[in-house]
């Protein structure tokens, strides 16, 4: 979230999230659905959720997977 926040965004948290999303960012052209994972992407069955969440046209769904150590994320576009 404080990616999205530097950038510019406002941002939610779903606290324990049991839906596709963890957290939703957004500023006045888009808004940005996205999960996050430690030191691996989604499974099958939460990828499934994320590809069949219905959007409207000016949202983008990504997925961040942070690595130890690291101090950026590995991001995915889900179409």
């Amino acid at each position: 979230m404080a990616l999205y926040e530097t950038l510019g965004y406002s941002t939610i948290r779903s606290a324990a999230s049991l839906g596709p999303w963890d957290w939703i960012a957004w500023n006045k052209h888009e808004i940005v659905f996205g999960q996050t994972k430690t030191g691996r992407w989604p499974g099958t069955g939460e990828m499934e959720l994320i590809q069949e969440a219905i959007l409207p046209p000016h949202a983008r769904k990504v997925v961040h997977r942070w690595m130890p150590g690291k101090h950026k994320p590995d991001v995915r576009e889900v179409s």
